[in-house]
């Protein structure tokens, strides 16, 4: 499945990177502790195909670098492949801020062998913040369901809220400055504006 950036196709390989402060200590004895901060993000970085049609990415880049922006999150390659339920789930019931696990249910398209596949990237409708799906779910029947997910919530989430998946998948972002402001042209097509670095906003 092609993926696109201001109309432009990104191109393969693109990288999703997990962004979360970890503080590693090693005692005099050789013992090691771990300490994760909350907070969490998921980064990308990518290139795009050339373009004769570059306008909407030469505005991005130029006039409005600084905005905040959304488009369809690419799953990891193969992961729409792996997602066989088509159809739509809900929150079951409320589910609190810090919570790892959202109990859902399927409105439509349920049936045997109709799966979310872990490593695939779900939103809800309450709020933009990226979720990982960390374990298999089938949405069999029309009974609760757990979605067990990394991070853990940064919001609450209301029964009957969506789950949205394939292009409902929004990813909120602003561009890193490591970012070209600008694009490069040759003979009249757009040849490189750099590597893309987007930020997930938080």
């Amino acid at each position: 499945m092609a993926y696109y950036y201001k109309g432009q196709e990104i191109l393969t390989p693109y990288n999703i990177f997990d962004n979360r402060t970890v503080f590693q200590n090693e005692s005099l004895n050789l013992q090691r502790t771990t300490t994760f901060l909350p907070g969490q993000r998921f980064d990308l970085n990518f290139q795009v195909k050339p373009s004769h049609d570059p306008s909407a990415i030469m505005l991005a880049h130029i006039s409005g670098f600084h905005a905040v922006d959304t488009m369809i999150m690419p799953q990891g390659l193969g992961m729409e492949e792996k997602r066989t339920f088509k159809g739509s789930a809900v929150a079951a019931s409320n589910a609190v801020a810090g919570a790892d696990v959202v109990s859902i249910v399927a409105t439509s398209g349920d049936g045997v062998g109709n799966i979310i596949p872990a490593g695939y990237f779900v939103t809800f409708a309450g709020h933009p913040k990226l979720y990982m799906v960390v374990e298999d779910v089938e949405l069999n029947d029309t009974t609760n369901k757990s979605l067990k997910i990394y991070p853990r919530l940064v919001a609450d989430v209301a029964a009957s809220e969506a789950v949205n998946l394939g292009d409902d998948v929004q990813y909120t972002y602003e561009r890193d400055i490591k970012t070209a402001r600008g694009v490069s042209f040759n003979n009249g097509v757009l040849t490189n504006p750099g590597t893309i670095n987007l930020i997930e906003k938080i």
